[in-house]
């Protein structure tokens, strides 16, 4: 019934336009077809008609089109859920918006309308060319509106002839500014826009990418005029291959996370940039040397009110450490509440992990096994003293019974201590107060890691009668694996599979152990971090290890205590 309804509408339709049609063209239809005549006006007259249908025909399929689509349920949605929607669909890629713009009148006005979809401009060219880069940075901007958004502009190509700046008209609502470009580009194409206020940009990073091979001296300046020195919510500043920033710049006073990468460092700059940096919380410094003033020590009295540092991150190549303390004097500030410091000699770094003249115990000792490939590589070293500051540092310590005597200094205050299990201590130290010890462990290898005599590993010990290293406060034990692909670059993806964890040990062996070789005075908690034990709880040797201990708890992660602090600050920048 409804198909011929719908064939009969059809029909007469056809006949409303045929009829229309030939009255237009001046001819009489009622006549027979041999009486009609034929001019030029009259046909004219019927394709204009002709054509005026088409376009009421478009208009009503339109209106009718756009009635229906507004019935559809999703379009029921409030705008701010579909934008929401197309974000988390896009997951904030510009490109992949774009489809959602193009399925019907109202998604493209409500997408077009939220200047915030399109706020993250992410631009890093790979097979397209500088000038096209710089022309989609543009593009994108223009889709952003007056919206604060988030820029990268990544480029490694030479900037090309002529030119243009995608940025000179919207440094005014630029959230964060992200450029990694040749010095050219930033001279030719940004320089003047870089030049504008930004009232509200929170982070800048400005990395030089075509300076290899070029002289410390050649490096080029940070201006003086960079955002006019009006950038009032500026809080992160990344800079490589371009010098400090004047003292006298004005951000500096409001700066919280300074990241500084270079060839090398005139000492008296950084000292004048760190008193300038006056809420300054993170500081990472990366140089390959450094320059002291003519005066070093004797620069100007620092400031009165010294300040203490969140984290601070220092690797320049030959600084020692009365050089590092005249730096933290001479700025104003007092020893971080959290500090990497790269050494070359092995002394300096003892004496900084262990000042001899600090007023505070050292109560935590962590030394982690670092790893080249899958190979032992060093250890990173890090101490925490009663006032809960921690320092760390990359440390050549060998994988001997000797390695953790170089710490003498510290045993009497000694409450918590991390070593790799081939470092299992001989002579055994005296330790009163050690109350947590974390041992690391390795996989399972009957080869000795080091060709120096190293312990194979803690179930390897000897079953010797008096052997027990006494530990009268201990009273907790913990084994953990710390992953050996973390932070490793040369390794497969199928060697860090293999090598990742957890690490699988019977229950049967670290009861051996600490029946043999631990002796505390009371009853000890084992913890087990990112290791798993073979036996099911109702093995009998399971239920061995349980009645030995107050208790076993098991954890499949294992974060290491201050293990971050020596993370390259260019390989994971946080802010």
């Amino acid at each position: 019934m409804a198909q011929q309804h719908q064939s009969d509408a059809h029909e007469a339709i056809h006949t409303q336009i045929i009829t229309e049609l030939v009255v237009a063209a001046g001819m009489d239809l009622d006549a027979p077809l041999s009486a009609w005549g034929w001019s030029p006006s009259g046909v004219q007259k019927m394709r204009q008609l002709a054509l005026e249908m088409d376009r009421w025909i478009g208009h009503t399929v339109e209106f009718l089109g756009a009635h229906m689509n507004e019935c559809n349920p999703v379009n029921r949605l409030p705008p701010e859920v579909l934008c929401m929607i197309f974000q988390y669909a896009a997951a904030g890629d510009f490109v992949e918006q774009l489809p959602f713009a193009a399925v019907c009148r109202r998604w493209r006005a409500i997408s077009l309308d939220n200047k915030s979809l399109w706020s993250k401009v992410h631009v890093v060219s790979g097979d397209i060319t500088p000038r096209v880069a710089l022309n989609e940075v543009a593009f994108r901007l223009a889709y952003a509106g007056t919206a604060p958004t988030d820029v990268t502009l990544h480029c490694r190509e030479p900037a090309p002839d002529g030119y243009l700046d995608p940025l000179g008209d919207h440094l005014s609502h630029i959230r964060t500014l992200s450029l990694r470009v040749p010095r050219d580009m930033l001279q030719q194409n940004l320089r003047a826009s870089l030049t504008m206020p930004a009232p509200y940009l929170v982070s800048l990073e400005l990395v030089i990418l075509d300076m290899h091979g070029v002289e410390a001296d050649d490096y080029p300046i940070f201006p003086h005029d960079v955002f006019s020195g009006d950038a009032p919510k500026l809080g992160t500043v990344f800079l490589s291959s371009i010098s400090l920033p004047p003292a006298a710049w004005a951000p500096l006073h409001h700066l919280e996370h300074l990241n500084f990468m270079h060839d090398s460092v005139h000492m008296g700059n950084l000292v004048q940039v760190l008193r300038a940096c006056r809420s300054l919380r993170t500081c990472y410094i990366k140089t390959q040397g450094f320059t002291l003033p003519a005066n070093w020590p004797g620069t100007p009295s620092p400031p009165t009110g010294r300040r203490r540092l969140e984290t601070m991150y220092i690797n320049v190549r030959g600084l020692e450490v009365s050089d590092i303390l005249r730096l933290l004097f001479e700025s104003g500030l007092e020893t971080p509440r959290n500090s990497h410091v790269t050494w070359s000699p092995l002394e300096d770094a003892r004496e900084w992990l262990t000042p001899r003249d600090s007023p505070h115990a050292i109560i935590t000792l962590h030394i982690y096994p670092t790893f080249r490939g899958a190979s032992y590589s060093g250890a990173r070293v890090i101490t925490m003293d009663a006032d809960d500051t921690f320092r760390s540092a990359p440390m050549k310590l060998p994988l001997t019974a000797a390695a953790l005597h170089k710490f003498r200094r510290v045993f009497p205050s000694l409450r918590r201590l991390t070593i790799a299990e081939h470092m299992w201590p001989s002579p055994q130290p005296i330790l009163p107060q050690l109350d947590e010890l974390t041992i690391v462990m390795n996989r399972p290898t009957n080869r000795d890691p080091s060709g120096t005599g190293a312990v194979l590993g803690i179930f390897f010990l000897p079953f010797v009668a008096g052997l027990r290293w006494p530990l009268p406060a201990l009273r907790v034990l913990q084994l953990t694996y710390l992953d050996p692909t973390r932070d490793n670059l040369y390794l497969t993806g199928q060697e860090k599979i293999a090598l990742r964890g957890p690490l699988i040990i019977s229950a049967y062996n670290v009861a051996l152990f600490l029946e043999w070789h631990l002796s505390a005075s009371q009853t000890l908690d084992v913890v087990l971090r990112n290791i798993l034990l073979y036996e099911e709880d109702g093995h009998p040797d399971a239920q061995r290890l349980r009645s030995l201990v107050h208790g076993v708890d098991q954890h499949l992660d294992y974060h290491p205590e201050g293990y971050e602090l020596g993370d390259e600050p260019d390989r994971g920048w946080p802010y």
